[in-house]
């Protein structure tokens, strides 16, 4: 499974990056999440 920051580069899940942290709205990585095929 891909990193979560390289998944925001590519643009598919919002985040804003303040100082050293990464913010993500809920329902965006919810989204995500929910679009991924299930992993045995």
């Amino acid at each position: 499974m891909p990193r979560l920051c390289q998944i925001v580069r590519d643009g598919k899940v919002l985040g804003q990056k303040v100082g050293r942290h990464w913010w993500f709205h809920n329902d965006a990585v919810d989204s995500w999440l929910n679009n991924q095929p299930a992993e045995r």
